[in-house]
């Protein structure tokens, strides 16, 4: 009898191989012997596997399961083998190999359709919801959870609906909903004692308990968990006796109560152990080691948290691997062992970069990225402690902040800079992913329903003022008016849902960087050489460790100096930048400039006066905020007291006091200069394109336009070939698309543009007959522009974009960098209709007509818009323009 693991397994796959090497050889000779030994040996196979996931040895589980899939394939057993590859699924599920996972289970799915197997439906179902759900994607998870459900009622199968019912329920507290979460537990507590199944009514009993916690309502959590510990205890359900112990203890630290948060640990501990729950063990012996952490007990917590990393080790779990050597650096990092702590964090990080980079979808990476960031964000601040504190035993310790940019890095725009990376495949959108076609029909047609619906909302909205005006019954019209806003709603979402499909099957690789090889920094150190008067300001903002502060490493050829920030409340910052949002859609443009002019205040408030002093000397600021800070319009900080002439001049103005370039990271920046290609002088203008609709003719745009071509373009010798200009009617998105493809050096868009919440469906307005055609960013990623354009987005709200963690901006500034722009001007808020004329104007006399880089004509346009005291000396005209991309970019001659 074999009993050592490894032997073991080793002794399934010898055996294994040999006799389906023995049933194929035989074919259709096959006698009953070598079948029966054949199933025998599946079923044996099974055991051993399931036994092996359940004490939580994966490595060993998907190496059984994968042995026993071939011989269900073998058999030509299609039942088992959806069985199989589900449990396969589950396997690389707890690995943490997301994609994999899915690609298993819809593997699964798809076997269980064609031979009608519902039941193995529904599981399939289940399980893609629940990595959906690990995804951070709960409406993707509660729409599968809901088809397994159907199912299942179909079926009759109640203690299997209880089960999704408490899988639905998780669904909906992760979106927030949490009465629906209550109510879908409720009735699973309640079909479980129907059927008599006292492990569902536990796990029912834990959720309400944790739904009660969320709430706030810790008594009332309290109580469910100590009902659901009482019923494992009865039926001798060891392995929720322990589950339960461990909820209990998160309880009790949420509390603050660490010494009882660390007895329930403990005796969670000890059950899994028993129950050979090695997953579980590991979680728990992980939570006691942040206990002790919290406590103060540095040393203990390592202890525990080693033990918790030879497990999760042992049984293959990268995640927990990952998630405990993330805690092993915070313990080091706090006993103020820098380098030890540095070293298990490069570790945490490596792992995290193979597991997201082993996932094949877009999508799918920056959803990881966004809820997988400690290990970076906690070396970055290592590294600035270690740097406060002196450098202990580091020569220059100016090294850990290079070293911190690097990290920063790594965690920043990675999907677009990874996509942009020279040598990798350049390919379009609908060729990754044909489905998308679909997509971008269905948004031409969603666009024109949602404006339509918008104004019909707009409308309701108004005649509900009207109405309460007068003193009249407004319910009539708020009822329709909320029918309309569900309506819009559910339209935006049932498409949203389908993009989210077609991404999450799109094959498209993503690259692995390990902190060992990973060094951006020489590429860095090019802004330099294109002028040694570039200054850098790298932000640092990290809310779970300090929410009232940020750092700001400032970067020069001179050398590299770390600031921390001033006091801020960003919570109310946030809520001034949205009040001015607020007042530019009304129109309000008084209350505008002064949310604006607070809110400068403020910004210039949260900046030291050593950063501001970093300024002197230099020619060319580039600026890359981090997370929440990308929010901001950072070229209208005003410094609190004025140190120079100049900048007093300007009104202490960021944005007036040096060029400057903004980005969502510095590989982003050099990725765009990189890319630069020798361009023909070649213009082409797009003006107006939505002149047939009343309310969104632009006549400020014809006029921007002939300003261009007359005083400046008109003054040029030789003059650029201009490609149209595309005005009015001829101004369709098919022209627009068909003259890019002449591969203009500049393309200039003077019409309409718009975020949209759906980031997706930002787009930019082109003619239509009957309204206008929307370019939505699907669009956009669809193309690849034939050089390296300079575009000027001389429409509203260009620039904004959702901003997800790990600095992924998802907007139209991301579509057109894919599609090969190198340097985008674009808005930051509505654009004023009379702005754009003056400000183009200089913009260009400066770029084209004196050979100005980009950034410093920009910068020459804003101070020339502001010195027109009598009209544009508010920032809310003068800074409405933001520079990114390539600053160094020039028309030569």
């Amino acid at each position: 009898m074999v009993t050592d693991d490894q032997d073991s397994i080793d002794w399934f796959i010898t055996h294994g191989k040999e006799l389906l090497q023995e049933y194929r050889r035989l074919k259709k000779k096959i006698d009953d012997q070598v079948l029966l030994h054949m199933k025998m040996f599946s079923e044996y196979l099974h055991d051993n596997a399931a036994k092996r996931l359940n004490q939580g040895k994966l490595t060993a589980a998907l190496t059984l399961f994968t042995l026993l899939l071939e011989f269900t394939q073998a058999l030509g057993n299609r039942e088992d083998e959806g069985g199989t590859l589900n449990n396969i699924g589950l396997v690389y599920r707890n690995l943490g190999r997301l994609q994999e996972a899915l690609d298993h289970y819809r593997e699964a799915l798809a076997i269980s359709r064609e031979v009608g197997d519902r039941q193995g439906e529904s599981f399939a179902l289940n399980n893609l919801g629940a990595v959906y759900r690990v995804l951070g994607q709960p409406k993707e998870a509660l729409k599968h959870f809901e088809q397994a459900f159907d199912i299942l009622r179909d079926l009759g199968d109640r203690q299997s609906e209880g089960g999704t019912l408490n899988h639905i329920g998780i669904a909906y507290q992760a979106l927030g909903r949490l009465q629906e979460a209550l109510d879908h537990y409720r009735e699973a507590l309640a079909i479980s004692r129907e059927v008599g199944d006292r492990a569902g009514e536990g796990l029912a009993l834990q959720n309400i308990g944790t739904t009660y916690a969320t709430l706030g309502r810790l008594q009332e959590a309290l109580d469910h968990y100590r009902e659901a510990l009482a019923i494992s205890r009865e039926v001798g359900d060891r392995q929720l006796e322990g589950s339960t112990l461990h909820t209990i203890g998160v309880i009790y630290e949420s509390l603050g109560k660490h010494q009882e948060a660390l007895s329930y640990y403990e005796q969670a501990r000890d059950i899994l152990r028993e129950v050979e729950d090695r997953r579980g063990e590991g979680a728990a012996l992980g939570n006691i080691g942040r206990i002790y952490q919290l406590l103060g007990q540095s040393q203990k917590a390592l202890e525990h948290l080693q033990q918790a990393l030879v497990i999760f080790r042992e049984i293959g779990f990268p995640r927990g691997e990952s998630d405990s050597l993330g805690n092993i650096g915070w313990a080091y990092w706090s006993l103020e062992r820098y380098g030890d702590g540095l070293e298990a964090l490069e570790k945490a990080v490596d792992i995290a970069e193979l597991l997201v980079g082993g996932m094949a979808s877009t999508r799918l990476r920056q959803d990881f990225r966004a809820t997988h960031t400690y290990p970076i964000t906690a070396a970055v601040a290592l590294l600035f402690d270690w740097y406060r504190a002196g450098g202990k035993g580091v020569e220059q310790p100016t090294e850990l902040l290079m070293k911190a940019v690097k990290f920063l890095e790594l965690g920043k725009a990675r999907e677009i800079v990874d996509r942009l990376e020279p040598g990798q495949p350049r390919q379009s959108l609908l060729t990754i992913c044909p489905e998308m076609r679909q997509v971008i029909e269905e948004e031409q047609r969603l666009t024109d329903r949602l404006q339509e619906l918008d104004h019909i909302y707009a409308a309701k909205v108004q005649a509900i003022a009207a109405l309460r005006t007068r003193g009249g019954d407004t319910t009539e019209v708020e009822e329709l008016s909320t029918i309309t806003k569900a309506e819009l709603e559910q339209v935006a979402e049932q498409l949203k849902a389908k993009r989210r499909q077609i991404l999450d099957r799109c094959a498209d690789p993503g690259q692995v960087r390990q902190t060992a090889t990973y060094n951006p920094l020489p590429s860095f150190r090019e802004l330099f050489n294109q002028s040694l008067k570039v200054l850098i300001w790298e932000f640092f903002y990290a809310p779970e460790s300090a929410a009232d502060h940020f750092q700001v490493l400032a970067w020069s050829e001179e050398g590299i100096v770390l600031h921390q920030s001033n006091s801020f409340d960003l919570s109310s910052a946030l809520k001034v930048l949205k009040e001015f949002y607020v007042a530019m859609e009304v129109k309000d443009f008084s209350g505008a400039n002064n949310h604006l002019l607070k809110l400068a205040r403020l910004m210039g408030g949260w900046l030291p006066e050593g950063l501001w002093q970093t300024l002197t000397g230099k020619e060319l600021l580039v600026l890359v905020p981090h997370g929440q800070l990308h929010l901001f319009p950072w070229g209208v900080a005003q410094q609190p007291s004025t140190t120079s002439a100049a900048s007093s001049e300007f009104g202490g103005f960021l944005g007036l006091t040096i060029p400057m370039v903004r980005s969502y990271s510095l590989s982003l920046v050099v990725s765009c200069l990189r890319r630069e290609k020798p361009m023909p002088s070649r213009v082409l203008f797009v003006a107006n394109p939505n002149n047939n609709i009343a309310s969104l003719a632009l006549e400020g745009a014809d006029k921007e336009v002939d300003s261009i071509l007359d005083q400046v373009i008109g003054s040029l010798s030789p003059k650029p070939d201009i490609l149209g200009p595309l005005r009015h009617s001829k101004a369709t998105e098919d022209q627009f698309i068909a003259k890019a493809a002449e591969a203009p050096s500049i393309i200039h868009f003077a019409g309409h543009g718009a975020f949209a919440e759906d980031p997706w469906m930002s787009h930019l307005k082109f003619y239509a007959p009957k309204g206008h055609s929307p370019h939505t960013v699907t669009e956009m990623l669809d193309h690849r522009f034939p050089g390296s354009p300079l575009f000027v987005l001389s429409a509203c709200e260009t620039s904004r974009s959702e901003i997800s963690r790990g600095d992924e901006a998802l907007g139209i500034l991301r579509g057109l960098t894919l599609a090969g722009a190198t340097t985008i001007i674009a808005t930051n808020w509505l654009l004023d209709d009379q702005v754009a004329p003056h400000l183009m104007r200089y913009f260009y006399e400066a770029f084209l007509g004196e050979g100005l880089t980009v950034a410093e004509a920009l910068f020459r346009a804003r101070r020339e818009l502001y010195e027109d005291r009598r009209v544009f000396e508010q920032p809310q005209f003068w800074a409405v323009y933001t520079l990114y991309g390539n600053p160094f970019k020039r028309v030569k001659s």
